[in-house]
């Protein structure tokens, strides 16, 4: 949570403009930033998920909190955003499956502006460890496949695997793995 609302309040602090795309089980959209620690009534918030149990859950959070966020039931692969169309794009603990194609994550890449920021925070899984427990983490796009489609038009700007600072108990993965990254052009 606090190296979240760190690099969030670091961007509301530059743009007005921010969409989410949060894990549909197991994350809320916004979960972190609807205690009132970073003033989202001065920003225009789209959340983005693709199940709508998620999205109904988020909304009734938003509406107790007091925050106005346009909510969209979306495959942000399948459909994503228009080029340019956000100053923030913030992917919290993606899912996103390699089979959608390069393309697919460069049309989420490219919705963000020049200028704009790309944020991405999710579990630093070990592949071992996730293969033993019946997952296969190849068939999701990895750090290294969002990289490379920034690879040409972003400078990166964090790029770490941090401590999870309340980590749930019983959790297989104690790190958080953070990328963020400024458009260039």
């Amino acid at each position: 949570k606090d190296y979240l609302l760190e690099q969030l309040s670091l961007l509301l602090a530059d743009f007005d403009v921010s969409i989410d795309v949060g894990r549909s089980t197991q994350e809320i959209p916004f979960p972190y930033v609807l205690d009132g620690s970073i003033d989202l009534a001065l920003a225009d918030v789209t959340a983005v998920d693709i199940s709508a149990v998620a999205i109904e859950r988020a909304r009734a959070a938003a509406e107790a909190a007091g925050v106005t966020v346009v909510w969209r039931c979306a495959d942000v692969l399948a459909t994503p955003p228009a080029a340019g169309e956000y100053d923030v794009v913030s992917i919290q603990y993606p899912a996103l499956l390699r089979a959608a194609g390069e393309l697919a994550l460069r049309r989420l890449v490219d919705s963000v502006r020049p200028g704009g920021t790309f944020l991405v925070i999710g579990h630093d899984i070990d592949p071992d460890f996730a293969r033993e427990h019946g997952h296969d983490m190849t068939r999701f796009v990895d750090l290294d496949g969002l990289r490379s489609v920034l690879a040409d038009r972003f400078e990166v700007e964090v790029d770490e695997i941090r401590p999870r600072p309340n980590p749930p108990a019983g959790a297989h993965h104690a790190d958080d793995a953070i990328l963020r990254a400024r458009r260039l052009r």
